[in-house]
């Protein structure tokens, strides 16, 4: 916020995708930086839907989600992944899709860029750490 201040045509929220309240036909461009895949399947659906009536004719959403690829991608019934990241070992809520899928769930959208970003770790443990990159459009 501090970098766009001096641009009063820019508003910037940071907020829960699930509970904003999108206007609708408003926003230029809307940013998911790994956000999504951590919801359940219908919140994903739900809320992509809401963030394509909130955008403008002719805005972008760029999105990152978990690619099927990931060295912890799991098919599990509570999609619960991570365990290893949180203090009770619980876990958190990951989704993991394919390219079909991916497509699938953006398929309102005009798909400008569909990129599979893999970084490979060698050292501790062998393992790939991969996510759908999304560039679309509302036409």
């Amino acid at each position: 916020k501090k970098k766009f201040k001096k641009f009063k045509n820019i508003e910037i929220f940071n907020e829960n995708f699930n509970l904003f309240n999108y206007e609708i036909n408003k926003y230029d461009l809307i940013l998911d930086r790994g956000s999504l895949t951590h919801n359940k399947i219908v919140n994903i659906e739900s809320t992509i839907k809401n963030i394509y009536h909130g955008l403008k004719k002719k805005a972008y959403f760029f999105s990152s989600i978990f690619s099927n690829d990931h060295f912890y991608s799991t098919k599990s019934k509570d999609q619960k992944s991570f365990s290893f990241m949180t203090k009770d070992g619980s876990g958190v809520i990951a989704n993991f899709f394919s390219e079909k899928e991916v497509k699938k769930l953006y398929s309102n959208f005009k798909l400008i860029e569909l990129t599979k970003q893999v970084r490979e770790i060698k050292y501790p443990v062998n393992q790939n750490f991969s996510m759908w990159n999304i560039i679309c459009q509302k036409e």
